[in-house]
């Protein structure tokens, strides 16, 4: 279901696109100029500051009993986690600070390192 899902919105956004493209080339409109700039500045700049909600609410205490997998909606920041898992210990302090802080004391925020999903880093907030 979720990747009927994916698959339909990646459509939707493919066919936007072109819809804008042909609007700035043919017609030369300001309004989808700005359009376009808008989303190649806003879209990665949204998609990298909801990284640390995510991991939050992805570090949420669960149901008594419940075992403690990953999630798998958070497979779609595995970019993210592969250049935290890669990186110094040194300079990922700042971003590991930045995912445990809405956590809750003790929380274990995990977040994917392959696309795959198969490798996952762990974070604990103290």
């Amino acid at each position: 279901m979720m990747t009927i899902v994916l698959t339909l919105f990646g459509v939707a956004f493919a066919a936007f696109c072109v819809w804008l493209t042909i609007r700035i080339v043919n017609r030369r409109e300001r309004w989808a100029k700005w359009t376009a700039a808008g989303l190649l500045i806003g879209l990665p700049l949204l998609y990298v500051g909801s990284f640390g909600p995510a991991c939050w609410i992805a570090a949420a205490p669960r149901m008594p009993g419940s075992t403690d997998k990953p999630r798998p909606w958070m497979r779609i920041y595995f970019p993210i986690g592969a250049i935290i898992h890669h990186t110094n210990s040194q300079d990922r302090k700042s971003v590991e600070r930045w995912v445990t802080w809405g956590a809750h004391q003790g929380g274990r925020v995990i977040v994917p390192v392959d696309a795959g999903g198969d490798n996952w880093y762990g974070f604990t907030r103290e």
